[in-house]
Order: structure tokens, then C-alpha cells, then sequence
């Protein structure tokens, strides 16, 4: 199984939601032959550990037969699978629209079309759910209902899952389980559970300068000029610096305050942020930028 409805942390513009993915709504017309991947890299040929045979859709889970390659270098991962240590699974994909809904707890967004572009084996899954399973035969073109034992059996597995995704203690499963929840019931329940967690823990906040405080850019922009002048490794927060020359830094500094640079000559540019007290200039330029210019040639001595 590689996707199902299991709701899945996501973040927009607009800021967090839920994300379900409906196998309703998948475009599967173009699954055969689509790469399965380690760990989402492209880098290298190396990288596809196999091929995509088919793709259907039984209830709420998206299922794929795979085809792993037989070359020698993706042996490894054939091993980490025949012995059960990776067994997850993600997908990558696009989406043509959204449907988007408001719950108590939550925005939920679901894809009023998509497709996927590529299985991936992966040690964390998005979608905890979402595993491979071993099969010698193909897919057959029904898939078969399974029996009672066995739906009941996978019941079992997939709350105890979701509820050790969920960082929940195993009796939550057990509660669960024993009150005869569907998965479905047992995702909210457990989406609830995790919602009333988050909002009794404590809230921690640290204090980090604002962005667009000029003394803070002001003091990043110099310490960029030292790096590069004498030398060594800038700072995380310096880096965005780094690249950008004394002029390109002036005009940031004027756009910063208000002022166009449209139609400025380098000269006008560096005397006006120079001229700017509350300026995220760098101070020791300002200076030199305040200073007059020096005369290209010495001035001929009186006789």
C-alpha cells in the first residue's frame, strides 16, 4: 500500500493543515513504469531501486504492485526488504485543485485531482500506514476481499500503527481495538487525542531578532564584509550576505528606508545610505561614503 486516506501535517501560505489523499480522485492512468526511488534522490540511476508494474484503488488505500531492479548495486535494499527493516513507503505527486474544508480542530485539504509521479522506499513515511508487502504472484486484475480473520487482523495492525505514529501509549490501541473502532473512527479519535496534547503542553518562547531591524541587518552586512575582507566561515544568518557587493547592499539599504535608487548613479546611491542615520547601511562605509571623493591626480605644485 502506498497512500491512503490517513491524514497527513501540512503546511500552506495560510499556515498548517491536513492533507488526504481520496483514491477517488487519482489519475492512474499513467502509473505503469513510474520510478521507485531510495529516499526520494534523483541524483543518480543508482538511486531507482525499481519500476512501477500497476496501481489501483480498493477503499480508501491506493495499492502498486513494484518491480525492484536485479542489478547488483540495489542489492542492499532488496536484503533491508526480504528481512523487514525498510518497509515504508511514500509517493511523490501533483495536484490539479483542492477541495478544502474547516473542522474544529483543523483546515482539511483533499485533491480534487492528482496524480503520482514517483514511489520512493523511505525509513519515515508520511503516511505511517503506507508499507511495502511482499508478493510472489502479480496483481491480480480483482482485488479480492479478504477474509474475516484476515480484515480483522489488519484492523488491529493499522490502529496499533496510527496510535504509535501518534506517540500514544499501546493501550490507546488496546481501548480502541477492543470497543471494535473502524480505522476510520480510530483516526479521528487519535487526531483528537494528539490536538488536546498539543494544546496542554507547555508553550516556550525564545526571543530572535527581527529580520528587518536595521541594526540586526546592519550588523549581519558587516560581519559579511569582514568574512570576505579577512577570512573564514560566516554565520548561518550571514550567509544571505555574502554574495552581494557594497553597491548592491547600498540599494538595499535606501529600498529598506523608502527610497527609490531608480535613475541614481553609484555615487548618489552610496552618499544617500551613507546620509541615513537610522540606516542598515554598515557604519565604517557609511563613513568612507561620506568622506569626498579623492582627485584622480595630484594638483601641480606652485612654482
Amino acid at each position: 500500500m502506498i497512500a491512503s486516506a490517513h491524514p497527513v501535517a501540512r503546511r500552506d501560505a495560510r499556515g498548517a493543515f491536513l492533507e488526504i489523499l481520496m483514491g477517488d480522485t487519482l489519475d492512474g492512468s499513467a502509473a505503469e513504469g513510474l520510478p521507485v526511488l531510495d529516499s526520494h534522490r534523483t541524483a543518480s540511476v543508482r538511486d531507482r531501486a525499481g519500476r512501477v508494474r500497476s496501481i489501483a484503488v480498493a477503499g480508501e488505500a491506493v495499492i502498486a504492485l513494484l518491480e525492484l531492479t536485479p542489478a547488483e548495486d540495489a542489492a542492499p535494499i532488496v536484503r533491508r526488504i526480504a528481512v523487514g527493516t525498510v518497509s515504508g513507503v511514500s509517493i511523490g505527486y501533483r495536484v490539479a485543485g483542492w477541495t478544502e474544508k474547516s473542522t474544529p480542530n483543523a483546515r482539511v485539504k483533499s485533491p480534487t485531482g492528482w496524480r503520482i509521479t514517483e514511489v520512493t522506499l523511505t525509513s519515515n513515511p508520511a503516511d505511517p500506514t503506507a508499507r511495502l508487502r511482499q508478493k510472489e504472484n502479480d496483481m491480480p486484475d480483482t482485488i479480492e476481499n479478504p477474509s474475516a480473520e484476515e480484515a480483522e487482523a489488519q484492523r488491529r495492525s493499522d490502529i496499533r500503527t496510527l496510535v504509535r505514529s501518534a506517540g500514544l501509549r499501546p493501550d490507546v490501541a488496546d481501548q480502541h481495538i477492543d470497543s471494535e473502532a473502524d480505522v476510520t473512527a480510530a483516526k479521528a479519535a487519535v487526531w483528537d487525542a494528539v490536538q488536546s496534547r498539543t494544546r496542554s503542553a507547555p508553550v516556550i518562547r525564545t526571543h530572535t531578532p527581527a529580520n528587518d531591524d536595521p541594526a540586526v541587518v546592519r550588523q549581519r552586512r558587516e560581519d559579511a564584509l569582514h568574512v570576505r575582507m579577512a577570512g573564514g566561515e560566516p554565520a548561518p544568518e550571514v550567509r544571505q550576505y555574502m554574495g552581494k557587493s557594497l553597491l548592491d547592499m547600498a540599494r538595499d539599504s535606501l529600498a529598506r528606508a523608502g527610497v527609490s535608487t531608480r535613475g541614481l548613479t553609484a555615487d548618489e546611491v552610496f552618499t544617500r545610505a551613507g546620509g541615513h542615520t537610522t540606516s542598515d547601511f554598515p557604519r565604517w562605509s557609511r563613513k568612507q561614503c561620506a568622506s569626498p571623493p579623492l582627485p584622480a591626480t595630484a594638483p601641480p605644485k606652485a612654482p
